[in-house]
């Protein structure tokens, strides 16, 4: 992304409309203010938008970083793993190669 004009586009989970809100506001300010890292010119020129998604809409992109993120945030927060049944890989045991 960034790259040869190829831009691309943020997908985030819906919540309720206040966490809505304030990811969207926070966007914007991204998008007219930048981050003390990167302009906000060129953010534009990278990511074309943010758009939220809800549980019904089932994408199976939010549905992967569901899977691969929930262990390692719970295991960073140190909350007890969640029982998730079978999957194809373990996801509990595989992110200890990302911490």
């Amino acid at each position: 992304i960034g790259y040869n004009g190829i831009r691309g586009h943020i997908v985030a989970e819906a919540r309720d409309k206040t966490l809505n809100r304030q990811l969207e506001l926070a966007w914007q300010n991204l998008t007219v203010s930048g981050t003390g890292k990167m302009q906000a010119i060129k953010i534009n020129r990278r990511i074309y938008n943010l758009s939220l998604k809800t549980k019904q809409d089932n994408l199976a992109g939010l549905e992967i970083a569901d899977i691969i993120i929930t262990p390692i945030a719970r295991n960073l927060l140190s909350k007890k793993p969640l029982e998730r049944g079978v999957f194809l890989f373990n996801f509990c045991n595989f992110q200890k190669y990302f911490i």
